[in-house]
């Protein structure tokens, strides 16, 4: 029809994430994606280099974006299999207003202290207060719920291949199922005195089976004695 068409690749889907270590900081991006793609089944589809501003390192680790969602346990580098780490990345927050849910390029709030989450100008005197859980820590603590609540969304995607929104809404819809499953749990009003009762109830079959173990060998000493007496008798009778 010679209809033009045009679509955006959402890479998360189609691609995997992974770090290789101790690359020569001298090698070129280009020459080691050559090399990877030339020994091993696989297309790369962008590298990054972790190496800090001004660091004298001759080695620095690599991560790299292929094609596929399955992450191979090695790949050959000038013939020699290096293993791999999956790479999970960090929450990222708005530098503006902290969220974590979008980048500070897209952000039209007003920038506010990371520290106590209001609009001020100087050196915070307020306390720390945080801005996504209102807890008493500042936006960046590592601590806060709500990080962690987005760190485990970013394991979500890395382990499934989705995208962060897709994880999310996962995440969320299974924190709902674990609160509903909670909450039509019967709740348990005494905990010592529900241990006590099934402790008394184990002790009260222990001593039932004890008992009965108890008649099954009284019975046996009963025959066992009788067919003593009469065995004893018999041959008294013999002689």
């Amino acid at each position: 029809m010679g209809i033009s068409v045009a679509t955006d690749i959402i890479w998360e889907n189609v691609s995997a994430r992974f770090l290789i270590f101790d690359i020569p900081t001298s090698t070129p991006l280009e020459e080691l994606a050559a090399e990877i793609e030339d020994k091993n089944d696989c297309i790369v589809v962008e590298m990054r280099r972790f190496l800090k501003q001004n660091s004298p390192k001759e080695m620095s680790p690599v991560l790299i974006t292929i094609l596929g969602t399955t992450v191979p346990e090695a790949i050959k580098i000038w013939f020699v299999h290096q293993r791999l780490q999956k790479f999970i990345d960090r929450p990222r927050q708005c530098n503006k207003c902290f969220s974590f849910m979008h980048p500070s390029r897209i952000c039209d709030k007003t920038i506010i202290c990371y520290l106590c989450g209001v609009v001020h100008i100087g050196p915070c005197q307020q306390p720390e207060k945080c801005i996504n859980c209102n807890g008493p820590h500042n936006a960046k603590s590592r601590s806060c719920p709500s990080y962690i609540t987005e760190q485990k969304i970013l394991e979500l995607k890395c382990r499934n291949h989705i995208t962060t929104g897709e994880a999310r809404r996962i995440f969320q819809q299974n924190k709902a199922k674990y609160s509903e499953t909670v909450k039509t749990m019967p709740a348990v009003t005494n905990i010592e005195d529900t241990i006590n009762v099934k402790f008394e109830t184990l002790l009260q079959a222990i001593n039932e089976r004890f008992e009965r173990q108890m008649a099954i060998c009284g019975y046996a000493t009963k025959i066992y004695g009788l067919y003593l007496s009469k065995f004893l008798q018999n041959n008294h009778t013999v002689c």
